[in-house]
């Protein structure tokens, strides 16, 4: 079936169509109304558990996510003049930017989600984000079905590497440009398949089917045909002197990083790969009032209170003057790390003096040892909810936080750099920008010991030598013994580190007045699903190469499923844009590659609550037929004058009476969705 219409002049704004605007639907147009035509989107699902005694029954997460609302009648003495919605998640709090100045610590929200939570909350700013990483074994028949985000550039910058990458057993492109005909990138994206072989040995298979660049602004790009490598092929990357490669990757579902030994290859060619052999490091978000009394210890890019706040000020005040784009002369770290502080030489003769071919080292230069002495380590606590250093709170001024939260410099700012070190040291002083936030790596203080740096034959910390020496005084640099702690050891072994973030726009910790706590709000699970060969939904074309693929799917509560594949779709022309967009466009949408059919199990992928899924909520966009496609014999008798003028219209308000003024349900706003109350509130 089709629908067709002439139109005479514009319709209105709210047109939602694929392949027309306001402005471009004039004269005769069809689309079809044939459902297979169609491109829909569904953005809430229906979730339920699958087995046992409670098969059938909605399921959520403990702490779903929050849709917070304040209205005017529970902010009586707060002076709001509008209704203020917010949505809390495991991620952060988002508010409207034209709604957060009449957000104040006392502002009361209600829940909507859910009619039995009666508890107030306050919204409370907060410039933090703290991420936990903590590390463990696995092993790698769990990574079958994994995601991998891989960055293999320093290998193919390695001769020796690079030689056994485009070797017979691995073959991959290490010349060329990083495009879709020559395949030649710094980085790649695809899954992992782990399966049995006869003999009992086990094939682990890397598919690449995505290549990037993103310091060419190459965003990931789709390959005609994947690379790929198997645990058979990475045999050619041992020299057999001991130098055996492995793989370091990230996986962008579960946010998870993993490194694969060389061995555990080996180990999977003869046949076992249930050794926990894989390093596996999970990220999470931790709130600052879990970590309230533990101290930490910094070896690198510390922050200092002072300097973060001149840092920041100076880059007002460049935004005052109007200035140009600039590298400012100033970082927000204190002067301490795996460097020389002053300007050095090397003593190639053991002389004790410079002379000769002995040039100066500026400061700033790496101290061939990669860490710092105990006195170096800066040192932090957290003490009612702040994170306190030597010279005061990683926070911060007022001055600061009035020109942060009033949201006019966010972009200014943008235009400049701040250095890595201190700002009078012209070597190795890499500049980043003024952007989201100034951040720093930690370690509990009670894990100094475990940051102690390898040592040589001789017990002395491993680069150590006698020979770095000072211009001005002849004087060796460094210290004799195991006298120093390492950065790269925060990368190693088991630690836990913590990435303090402080942010350079207010975000808001949820505050439960009620309970008299910072609400809880569960983190994502994932469930995994592998798409059938038939009876389901596509929306592109070349859906055929999905079937039988598996896929981590991120679970938020109330009906928020993420990590579907998907392209842009441009709903105003019908043209399919593609995975990325670099610009902002009104008619794109993200649109999934599939649809899960009702009835669809997804598998819990750490735990046995499988559950089950239907589609509640979404678009459709009909399909616009070509003048070819138009059905024969059409016909119009009526004309734009046929249609029906204001006078036409009948008022019957009066006919119902008065409407009400009390006994209004939820502010008239929907109550059930689902057969779930959803609010009942008067």
């Amino acid at each position: 079936a089709e629908i067709a219409g002439v139109f005479t002049s514009p319709p209105t704004a709210q047109l939602q169509t694929q392949g027309g605007t306001q402005g471009t639907v004039t004269g005769e147009h069809c689309w079809s109304t044939d459902i297979a035509d169609a491109t829909r989107q569904v953005y809430e699902y229906g979730t339920y558990v699958n087995s046992g005694v409670n098969a059938g029954a909605r399921y959520d997460l403990d702490n779903s996510s929050l849709a917070l609302e304040a209205n005017v009648t529970d902010n009586l003495g707060e002076s709001l003049s509008r209704n203020i919605h917010a949505h809390a998640s495991y991620y952060g709090t988002h508010v409207n930017d034209v709604d957060k100045s009449l957000v104040t610590d006392n502002t009361v929200f209600k829940n909507q989600r859910n009619s039995a939570d009666t508890d107030s909350y306050n919204l409370r700013k907060n410039y933090y984000r703290i991420r936990q990483k903590s590390s463990t074994n696995t092993s790698l028949s769990t990574l079958d079905g994994v995601s991998f985000q891989w960055w293999m550039d320093w290998m193919k910058n390695d001769p020796e590497l690079k030689a056994k990458i485009g070797s017979a057993g691995l073959e991959w492109p290490t010349s060329g440009a990083c495009n879709v005909a020559e395949y030649n990138c710094p980085e790649y994206a695809g899954t992992i398949e782990v399966v049995a072989q006869t003999g009992g040995a086990a094939r682990v298979t890397f598919r690449a089917t995505h290549g990037m660049d993103w310091s060419q602004n190459i965003p990931p790009f789709e390959l005609t045909l994947p690379l790929i490598f198997t645990s058979d092929d990475w045999a050619v990357m041992s020299d057999g002197n001991g130098r055996d490669e492995g793989i370091t990757f990230f996986d962008p579902d579960s946010r998870n990083e993993y490194v694969i030994p060389y061995s555990a290859f080996a180990e999977a060619r003869a046949g076992n790969v249930t050794n926990l052999s894989v390093k596996l490091t999970t990220d999470t978000y931790v709130d600052i009032d879990t970590l309230e009394g533990k101290t930490f210890l910094c070896i690198e890019q510390c922050l200092g209170s002072v300097n973060l706040n001149d840092a920041l000020a100076e880059a007002f005040n460049k935004v005052d003057a109007d200035a140009s784009p600039a590298t400012l002369e100033k970082t927000p770290y204190v002067n301490k790390g795996p460097y020389f502080k002053e300007t050095f030489y090397y003593d190639n003769d053991g002389n004790g003096d410079q002379n000769g071919p002995e040039t100066s080292e500026g400061a700033g230069r790496y101290n061939n040892v990669g860490g710092v002495l105990l006195a170096d380590l800066s040192s932090y606590s957290v003490t009612n909810g702040i994170l306190v250093a030597a010279d005061g709170n990683i926070d911060w001024s007022t001055a600061n936080k009035l020109k942060l939260d009033s949201g006019s410099y966010r972009e200014g700012i943008k235009a400049f750099k701040y250095k890595s070190k201190e700002p009078t040291y012209t070597e190795d002083n890499w500049t980043n920008n003024y952007g989201h936030s100034f951040n720093m790596t930690v370690i509990e203080s009670t894990d100094q010991n475990n940051i102690k740096c390898d040592t040589d034959s001789n017990g002395n910390s491993h680069g150590y030598s006698e020979r770095f020496r000072s211009v001005a005084t002849d004087q060796s640099l460094l210290t004799a013994g195991d006298s120093y702690f390492c950065a790269r050891k925060l990368w190693e072994g088991d630690l836990t580190t913590y990435t303090f973030e402080l942010t350079k726009r207010p975000e808001y910790r949820v505050y439960n007045v009620t309970q008299a706590r910072i609400a809880p709000i569960s983190a994502p699970k994932s469930y995994e699903y592998t798409v059938p060969n038939s009876g389901i939904t596509y929306n592109f074309s070349n859906y055929q190469a999905l079937a039988g693929k598996k896929y981590t799917l991120k679970f938020e509560g109330y009906g928020n499923l993420h990590n579907f594949p998907g392209k842009v779709l441009n709903t105003c022309t019908g043209e399919t844009v593609g995975r990325y967009v670099d610009s902002w466009n009104q008619c794109y949408r993200f649109v999934h590659e599939f649809i899960l059919p009702d009835g669809a199990v997804l598998t819990d992928k750490f735990g046995d609550d499988d559950i089950k899924v239907r589609a509640l909520r979404g678009d459709e966009y009909l399909k616009k037929l070509t003048t070819s496609q138009f059905p024969t014999n059409r016909t119009y008798t009526k004309t734009f004058e046929d249609l029906p003028t204001s006078n036409d219209l009948v008022v019957v308000s009066t006919l119902i009476g008065e409407a009400p003024t009390t006994g209004i349900i939820n502010n008239g706003e929907t109550s059930v969705i689902h057969g779930e109350i959803i609010i009942g509130r008067l």
